[in-house]
């Protein structure tokens, strides 16, 4: 039972209760301290329903997301919404959630606007984030790691059980997340460049101590997912994906 006044918890199978920030600690894996800085720092009203109705009422920012091959049942179900900045400029948000707590908004530079990076996060975001973290939780399936929220977000459209760490290429799963990986299966599917090569033997470095089976995805001769689903289709890329091998032969 839940106990929303006192935000209390109790299992009476187990006959074990929990305050918020235990709560926190023990579906995560993390310590008491680490639940409480957590919720301290994060834990404001969620506007982000603001945010998804801009973009629904917004329909010439909504046919552009469209245009990138995302569908409406995906932008709901990934809670997409539109970012204005002070002079403007519209953006694709991303919400980052952690147990239902907002924890971030990725931005992404959908209309291209000339010296502005290509994906961003809110000023002093902590990098590293699993996104989408609740689906990873829940997940039995074979996971499949991208290298950006954009891939990731056209991975799902396809059906794939995929994700993605906030920060790009050079993420690695940061304190709160990693425990997650546990006994999971974990295809890495980075881009096929020089930073992503890089990252790949990261990320093996560091998933690998947490008991999984780690697999990479090649996707020479194409630089990144969507150079590949352009020059041999979406059916190819899904087919790839499935004869993904081991670390060991990427070594």
């Amino acid at each position: 039972s839940i106990n929303t006044y006192k935000d209390l918890f109790h299992c009476w199978v187990c006959n074990i209760g929990y305050n918020e920030e235990q709560f926190i600690a023990r579906i995560n894996g993390i310590s008491n301290s680490d639940a409480l800085k957590l919720l301290n720092k994060y834990q404001v009203q969620d506007k982000w329903e603001v945010e998804k109705g801009l973009l629904w009422s917004d329909q010439t920012m909504l046919t552009k997301v469209i245009s990138l091959g995302f569908s409406k049942e995906l932008i709901e179900e990934m809670k997409l919404g539109l970012i204005k900045d002070e002079f403007g400029k519209k953006y694709l948000g991303i919400p980052i959630y952690y147990n239902n707590i907002l924890v971030d908004v990725r931005r992404y530079n959908i209309m291209k606007y000339e010296n502005q990076p290509k994906m961003k996060s809110n000023d002093n975001a902590r990098v590293g984030w699993l996104v989408p973290y609740d689906k990873f939780l829940s997940s039995n399936e074979t996971c499949y790691l991208f290298e950006g929220e954009k891939d990731m977000l056209m991975a799902r459209e396809l059906g794939i059980n995929a994700y993605t760490l906030t920060g790009g290429a050079g993420a690695v799963p940061n304190e709160y997340v990693i425990n997650a990986f546990k006994d999971k299966d974990i295809v890495i599917c980075y881009d096929n460049d020089d930073a992503g090569q890089k990252a790949i033997i990261r990320a093996i470095k560091i998933l690998e101590a947490a008991n999984m089976r780690v697999r990479i995805l090649s996707m020479d001769p194409y630089k990144d997912p969507d150079e590949f689903i352009k020059a041999m289709g979406k059916d190819e890329y899904k087919k790839r994906i499935q004869e993904s091998s081991d670390k060991l032969s990427f070594r």
